[in-house]
């Protein structure tokens, strides 16, 4: 038994599924992390609180594209996908997304979903259409403006951060610590193509929008979720080996009980619980994912 393998396994299949090539040395860490950035890019259908900055609501494109807004106003609400006006590329596996990884930015494209192609996505003039850039944080959307897609260094602006900050500082880091200057989008352009985390100063203080990305693209938090979710694999196994015959009641001795607890194998991840199959007789059982479950085999 070994569902940290059978996770890897899962994602391998997963990956496969969209497309991705995979590379000689791709890891399981590589694997997870190419997947949590895309589940983040391509925004997870939970409903979400909505808020509007000032500037939005000022902008005379809150009006005027007014019927695609409040489609996807209404989809965050209720938690219903917004994948139809996402950037074509953003479904792919292996697309980083600079602005959404270094700035936890994305945008939106603001067709109406009665105009969707054969692909799934709403019509859009390539390079031309009107955007809609919002940043996530939890369970809410946070709405920052809605810009021309041809306007000059438009992912390069700390215009966008500017607004963020003036409606919602608490969404950025700050501290008296940290020093910075005020880049130019051509100065934010080249930090970016070298992989660089850096500070910058904006409204009269120094902020780090999120928590940096490493040299090969990969945000850092992605470090320590990929470990909780080892901890829960390994925090259900030790729950499987301690209470198997409630897990799996039917038809095993107790005397066969550690050669059918290795027979136990992860065939699903949900939201709430992994799913387990027991290979010799094919009952599938829950474990509820927990990660503060303490793994009384290792105390």
């Amino acid at each position: 038994m070994d569902f940290v393998a059978d996770a890897d396994s899962l994602a391998v299949l997963l990956l496969a599924s969209l497309g991705y090539e995979p590379r000689p040395r791709d890891t399981a860490m590589d694997r997870f992390s190419l997947l949590y950035t895309r589940a983040e890019r391509t925004v997870p259908p939970v409903p979400y609180e909505v808020r509007l900055s000032t500037e939005i609501q000022r902008n005379p494109r809150y009006q005027t594209r007014r019927k695609a807004l409040d489609e996807i106003v209404s989809r965050l609400k209720t938690g219903e996908s917004v994948r139809p006006y996402l950037s074509t590329r953003a479904v792919r596996a292996a697309f980083q997304d600079t602005l959404l990884l270094t700035w936890g930015i994305h945008h939106l494209h603001l067709g109406s979903i009665d105009t969707v192609n054969k692909h799934g996505f709403v019509a859009r003039k390539r390079g031309a259409s009107d955007l809609l850039l919002l940043r996530i944080k939890d369970r809410t959307a946070y709405l920052i403006d809605i810009v021309s897609h041809d306007e000059p260094d438009l992912f390069d602006n700390p215009r966008l951060l500017e607004i963020v900050d003036r409606n919602w500082p608490e969404l950025h880091f700050a501290s008296e610590l940290v020093t910075a200057e005020a880049f130019s989008p051509e100065q934010v352009k080249t930090l970016r193509s070298k992989r660089a985390n850096f500070a910058i100063h904006v409204n009269g203080r120094a902020i780090l929008p999120n928590a940096g990305v490493t040299a090969s693209g990969v945000p850092i938090e992605v470090f320590g979720w990929y470990w909780a979710f080892h901890g829960e694999l390994r925090n259900a196994e030790a729950d499987v080996r301690r209470r198997f015959h409630e897990y799996f009641p039917q038809g095993i001795a107790p005397s066969r009980c550690m050669p059918a607890v290795q027979s136990v194998r992860l065939v699903d991840v949900e939201p709430d619980f992994f799913v387990l199959r027991h290979r010799e007789t094919q009952h599938i059982s829950y474990a509820r994912r927990v990660a503060a479950q303490r793994d009384e085999g290792s105390a």
